[in-house]
């Protein structure tokens, strides 16, 4: 009997170790935070993708919050550098944002506020006024 419990033990642990390897739940919000608690950018975890919105004002060193349905939250440190770009802090250095949403099966979009404003925008009528130029 306790040979049956520890091996039934044994594989909840390593079930349980395989899920926490991937790290990040498959549905979640994102809350991209700065240094100072400031919110710098947005995002979501639906449909294999990982997607974030950036404001103007994210640069350096930010954390990224995931917070799945039922509340449970993943945190991961991340560097925005001057161009932009978004890469993850392991310790190994930082790597680029979509080789880690790779690492957790997802794909990744990453856009900056003002880029998604744009895109966003409706272009303006055409007025006509009468003239024939």
């Amino acid at each position: 009997m306790k040979r049956t419990a520890m091996g039934a033990l044994i594989a909840i642990v390593a079930l349980f170790g395989s899920a926490m390897a991937r790290g990040l739940p498959q549905q979640a919000t994102v809350a991209v935070v700065n240094d100072l608690g400031v919110l710098v950018g947005t995002g979501s975890i639906h449909d294999g993708t990982l997607e974030i919105v950036l404001s103007d004002a994210a640069d350096g060193f930010v954390t990224l919050q995931f917070t799945d349905a039922l509340g449970h939250v993943v945190r991961v440190q991340a560097l925005i550098p001057q161009d932009g770009s978004l890469h993850i802090v392991r310790s190994g250095g930082a790597v680029p944002a979509r080789a880690f949403a790779a690492d957790n099966a997802l794909a990744l979009e990453v856009h900056s506020r003002g880029a998604v404003e744009a895109q966003s925008a409706p272009s303006a009528p055409e007025v006509f006024d009468g003239s024939t130029d």
